[in-house]
């Protein structure tokens, strides 16, 4: 009897040793949609990652069946998916829903599996096995309480339906492979972009074009209290430092009222890589103080937070609290 595809990849044995994971059985509770820059800033648009029918040489791809793709892999040298990475509670991904082995990847390095989630029936479906998650045969196993994978391999999680950015635990930047992309191949024009790289931009383009509706996806409660997740509070940091950096004083300013339209109009540009603009068009606030005087009003308007909490966060380099 031919085994199944997916016995090449199970899972090994829960490490038995303290503050020791063991790579071919580790545990997993969350899984992550990364995207490319424009396509990020689509799906904040959107509210939700939508599904699309597959494209590459999937077994699927005949079948008319449009998912969106999860991942439970981290990325050490880089993703492989883009920059912006959208990360899902695993649980309620596969709550009440079935789970069909696709394939296995082989091109991939490390190889690939792929498993569809679904609430439909594809029993009857020949290009899908019906995948049993309660035995340790294959790369994903639930022994009743915990879900585990086996990371030595790329794991391709195909849903299919939308996922909508409510069930959204937060947005992080990450960095992108030196030479892999899964959608643009080699000339993808964001290969070996940095998390601050593409970072900057996608919220430099969300906060310019006031895509704030969920913003919360960059915040996280500590005592009580909202702050910046570590990730976007770096980046922020950065792209303040990057206007202040190539800022020089001019005597052609704007009045007050038109100050924050006038960075809003230049994040926008930076945003979309176009940085001499981006710093030429600031430069007519007039001053470093009265630049930074204007991010902190945008700031605490987009994310609801005070100028003081703003202050504190992102600009480190103040002697205290107050705003000018």
């Amino acid at each position: 009897m031919k085994k199944p595809e997916w016995e090449k990849y199970k899972v090994g044995s829960p490490s038995k040793r303290r503050n020791w994971t063991e790579p071919g059985c580790e545990p997993f509770s969350t899984v992550r949609h990364i995207a490319h820059i424009h396509d990020a800033v689509r799906i904040i648009e959107d509210g939700m990652i939508r599904s699309s029918l597959v494209w590459d040489e999937s077994r699927l791809k005949n079948s008319r069946t449009c998912v969106s793709w999860v991942s439970p892999n981290s990325w050490a040298h880089g993703s492989i998916y883009g920059n912006v990475s959208f990360e899902f509670d695993w649980e309620t991904i596969v709550n009440d829903r079935d789970l069909y082995w696709v394939e296995d990847v082989k091109s991939y390095n490390p190889p690939a599996y792929r498993i569809l989630i679904t609430d439909k029936d594809y029993d009857s479906d020949e290009s899908v096995v019906p995948y049993d998650e309660t035995k340790p045969e294959g790369p994903l196993y639930w022994d009743g309480k915990t879900w585990y994978r086996n990371g030595h391999y790329t794991g391709e999680i195909m849903v299919d339906s939308d996922l909508s950015l409510r069930k959204c635990r937060e947005i992080e930047f990450v960095g992108h492979h030196l030479r892999y992309c899964t959608k643009n191949g080699s000339s993808c024009p964001e290969l070996g972009s940095s998390q601050y790289e593409a970072g900057t931009r996608i919220m430099a383009n969300l906060i310019g074009r006031g895509l704030r509706r969920h913003r919360r996806l960059f915040l996280e409660k500590q005592n009580d209290e909202l702050e910046f997740i570590p990730n976007t509070a770096s980046i922020l940091s950065k792209l303040i430092q990057d206007f202040t950096d190539e800022f020089e004083d001019t005597d052609v300013v704007v009045s007050g009222k038109n100050r924050n339209p006038l960075l809003k109009a230049a994040l926008i540009l930076y945003g979309e890589e176009h940085y001499d603009e981006a710093f030429s068009l600031s430069k007519l606030l007039g001053s470093k103080s009265a630049m930074k005087k204007s991010f902190r009003s945008i700031l605490s308007k987009f994310f609801r937070l005070s100028p003081e909490q703003i202050d504190a966060d992102l600009m480190p380099g103040r002697r205290s609290r107050s705003v000018d």
